[in-house]
């Protein structure tokens, strides 16, 4: 009888731990289920839309023009903040950016035309979103600030745009290489400077007397100032360039003889003028044609013209992205003006002979 007792309290308990592993493991089971329609929810596009958006102001202060005109048409605005639509597209909250000549462009209406497709012209504002398809993102050096970063991007792309893609740069040989740079203290010119040299070519810059100091701190290894009465002929002893990246809008027309060079790079692309002056397909076609008459001059005296402009490229930001990590590339920050000054920054840009970038901070 105490053994059948006994049996019967040992196959009881059996049956009470067996009941309980299989409780924890339905508790357990649900709690998977639960937390993983949790994260279901979440991670489906459009709750985590609305979950990004939720937590944002619904509208932000923007400088705006109604129609083209003048800096002094630029209007303080309130508008709304651009909404995630689906889990692709970034939402960035603009801390710093600098100005730069296409937005004075763009004020007198002296800009390619699929560049305004809106009536309403927005130049600065504290949120901007893209897609992260379409668009690099990149995580700012933990050594700069946001006004440094915001300094160096557009120049430093522009430059890589017009002596990579357009001057084939990545053909030449290093550092048999000599890179002629037109306007060397400017934003585009201070980069150009650091990329050139970075790479172990040669590198000439052309100044004004005051700029000098920075363009040779940079690393250039001639500096010319091109108000001095020597300037053409100090500039051709140097010997034939394989690049002039003119950053000066100077105009290939207006190079003396002396000089020597294989590749020009301009900045300046007469397709904005033609599409402005004369609409957008006759403007294309005139610019083709200017293209290949200018082309058809420059290769009877042994060189070529190309024409360089900003373009977002992934392969160039990783480039510009890595010189800036590896202390190659410096921001050049002449001066910052608040968000709310943004009239006087563009006044400023205006005035030319620029010494790196102007920067807008933001509050």
């Amino acid at each position: 009888m105490m053994m059948m007792t006994k049996i019967r309290t040992r196959h009881s308990l059996h049956c009470t731990t067996l009941s309980l592993i299989v409780g924890l493991s339905v508790i357990m089971s649900l709690k998977f289920l639960i937390v993983s329609a949790i994260i279901a929810f979440l991670i489906s596009s459009d709750n985590f839309v609305k979950m990004a958006n939720s937590d944002i102001e619904s509208t932000h202060r923007a400088w705006v023009m109604d129609s083209y005109g003048q800096i002094k048409d630029l209007k303080l605005k309130s508008i709304s903040i651009p909404v995630i639509r689906d889990g692709n597209e970034v939402l960035v909250k603009v801390s710093a950016a600098s100005v730069n000549p296409i937005d004075n462009l763009m004020i007198s209406k002296t800009v390619f035309l699929f560049f305004c497709i809106k009536y309403e012209i927005l130049f600065q504002y504290n949120y901007c979103h893209t897609s992260k398809n379409t668009f690099q993102i990149l995580k700012i050096p933990d050594h700069l600030t946001f006004t440094e970063a915001a300094s160096i991007l557009y120049t430093a792309m522009t430059a890589w745009s017009a002596l990579y893609p357009s001057g084939k740069f990545h053909n030449l040989k290093y550092p048999d290489t000599k890179v002629l740079i037109l306007g060397a203290s400017g934003g585009v010119g201070t980069q150009a400077v650091q990329i050139v040299k970075s790479e172990g070519a040669t590198v000439v810059g052309t100044c004004s007397a005051d700029a000098v100091p920075l363009v040779r701190s940079l690393g250039a290894d001639y500096v010319f100032n091109y108000r001095d009465e020597n300037y053409a002929r100090d500039v051709a002893n140097v010997g034939k360039y394989d690049v002039i990246l003119d950053c000066a809008n100077y105009g290939v027309d207006k190079l003396p003889d002396l000089w020597k060079y294989a590749i020009y790079i301009g900045l300046d692309p007469p397709v904005a003028n033609y599409t402005d002056w004369y609409g957008t397909i006759p403007g294309l076609i005139l610019s083709v044609g200017s293209y290949v008459r200018t082309n058809l001059s420059s290769w009877m005296k042994g060189h070529s013209v190309q024409w360089g402009f900003f373009s977002p490229n992934p392969q160039g930001l990783t480039y510009i992205n890595k010189l800036v990590e590896q202390r190659k590339i410096k921001p050049i920050v002449q001066k910052t003006f608040e968000f709310i000054e943004l009239p006087k920054a563009m006044e400023a840009l205006a005035g030319g002979h620029l010494r790196g970038k102007i920067v807008v901070e933001y509050p």
